[in-house]
């Protein structure tokens, strides 16, 4: 969250044209609310129509990266479709 409210991050993601996809953990840094608000993300996508969030359930700030719950698998499954995504659009 503190990304978000950092101005010189926000205008390079402003400047972003290709889709974004956002994973977000239920949970925070721990197990308490998540680490971006829910108003945050609704007024993210409302600037940003080419964003999509997905919240990953049963993960935390950590566990969405690393350990053996569903965080490390729905992340990378993630990077592997926008590699696919990207790879199929730059074949054409």
């Amino acid at each position: 969250s503190e990304m978000a409210h950092d101005e010189a991050s926000m205008r390079v993601v402003d400047g972003v044209r290709a889709p974004i996809q956002l994973l977000r953990a239920s949970r925070g840094m721990r197990d308490d609310a998540p680490m971006v608000p829910r108003y945050l993300l609704e007024t993210f996508v409302g600037t940003h129509p080419h964003a999509q969030v997905e919240e990953v359930h049963d993960a935390n700030h950590y566990t969405i990266v690393i350990g053996a719950g569903p965080g490390p698998v729905r992340v990378a499954a993630a990077v592997e479709a926008a590699i696919g995504d990207h790879a199929s659009s730059t074949a054409r």
